[in-house]
């Protein structure tokens, strides 16, 4: 189980409900053993914010699939901060 994510800045806010619902801001947030600048302005920072990851069910299904081995290969195109092939890579694959 994943260990929720932590909130890190120089000024108190009352929650992370209300932090969301103010302007966009760029946050450290650690998760996983990972660290984030997550950006609450957009989808994937929001949800490395509230819930420590983003697509966590869709990687999870590629990584079952895949199966265990050590022949498994992942081409990742995308072009964001991260978050599918960090996770991807801390699982073993190349």
């Amino acid at each position: 189980m994943s260990r929720p994510a932590t909130f890190q800045s120089g000024s108190y806010v009352d929650s992370r409900l209300d932090l969301l619902a103010r302007e966009s801001a760029p946050l450290l947030v650690r998760s996983d053993g990972f660290r984030w600048t997550a950006d609450t302005g957009d989808e994937i920072g929001e949800s490395i914010y509230v819930e420590g990851r983003y697509s966590h069910d869709e990687i999870s299904a590629v990584l079952a699939w895949l199966g265990e081995g050590d022949k498994r290969t992942i081409v990742d195109v995308g072009a964001n901060v991260g978050t599918t092939t960090l996770p991807l890579a801390r699982a073993g694959t190349t």
